[in-house]
């Protein structure tokens, strides 16, 4: 390795220039600017001194996460007289849930305002494939009451794992008519289930907040609000189950795949009767020696 004698000795050879530059270090360390220099056949050039620099590469890192940050989190909005062309934001909203969902990445979160009530009859308008996001359906704040989704012969707004779907103060109608097999879930899926007893689905969660829930069923095979689910919450929610065979068939979730359910100022109706007894609505139901609920793979009391 050359010693400092000898790398001075060097610069000093090469003449001019490297003098200059060598000269200039201490005020491209310090200088938050442009540093100029002047060479022997007369060019003028400036570079950056080192704090702009820093702060060139700071703002520009800082851009890229603000930017990663907007696109992992979004706020978008959906609109019966929107356009799926649209960036769906609160004045170019979304026509479709389907299309807010898919604008929200693997792995992100998205809050999507509903401005007015929905009908969809096509799966396609209503459903998106996606793993671990958190979506909340909420009532944009503009509106006077909830609004309302009604699903006609379609359901399940996402499929996935790992997804976590709240609604807030959005109501939907789901109305299932004609079916010759069990309806199974309603609102969401899980795609990819744990192998072994029972089958954990990977830690989907379905939560209401301030919704009504209508379904209305013509056939006597079981309707699951939600079957594979890991978490399931509702608070101050109302939920009215209606089969015009009058046969009661609903169930809330099933208790292998399910682990935490949780009720806070809820209602739940069958043919218009309130239902107290809960767990009577919970399928593969387990009861320890106490006779107390629990999930049959945890043993956490539901």
């Amino acid at each position: 390795m050359a010693t400092l004698e000898e790398v001075l000795a060097a610069l000093n050879a090469a003449g001019m220039d490297a003098r200059e530059v060598l000269s200039k270090l201490p005020e491209i360390a310090t200088t938050n600017g442009d540093v100029p220099f002047t060479f022997s056949d007369g060019t003028q050039i400036a570079l950056p001194g080192l704090p702009k620099l820093k702060a060139e590469v700071d703002g520009f890192i800082n851009d890229a996460e603000a930017t990663i940050k907007e696109w992992w989190n979004r706020t978008l909005y959906v609109h019966p007289d929107g356009d799926d062309n649209a960036p769906g934001t609160e004045d170019a909203p979304f026509a479709s849930p389907a299309k807010a969902l898919s604008a929200i990445p693997n792995g992100g979160c998205g809050r999507i305002f509903v401005m007015g009530d929905f009908t969809i009859d096509d799966v396609s308008l209503l459903s998106a494939k996606r793993d671990n996001i958190t979506v909340v359906f909420d009532r944009y704040p503009g509106l006077d009451a909830n609004p309302k989704i009604t699903l006609n012969n379609v359901r399940n707004f996402l499929y996935g794992s790992g997804n976590k779907l709240w609604f807030r103060w959005v109501d939907t109608e789901i109305n299932a008519s004609g079916f010759t097999a069990p309806i199974g879930s309603l609102f969401q899926w899980a795609t990819h289930i744990f192998a072994g007893e029972a089958g954990n689905s990977m830690l989907n969660t379905l939560g209401f907040w301030g919704c009504n829930i209508n379904i209305n069923v013509d056939s006597d095979y079981y309707v699951y609000l939600g079957s594979s689910e890991f978490v399931m919450r509702f608070y101050q929610t109302q939920i009215n189950y209606n089969n015009s065979t009058g046969n009661n068939l609903f169930k809330l979730c099933d208790a292998r795949n399910t682990n935490i359910l949780r009720f806070t100022d809820t209602v739940i109706t069958c043919n218009g009767t309130q239902i107290t007894d809960l767990a009577g609505l919970i399928a593969n139901l387990v009861r320890d020696a106490n006779g107390i609920p629990r999930n049959i793979t945890s043993n956490l009391i539901l």
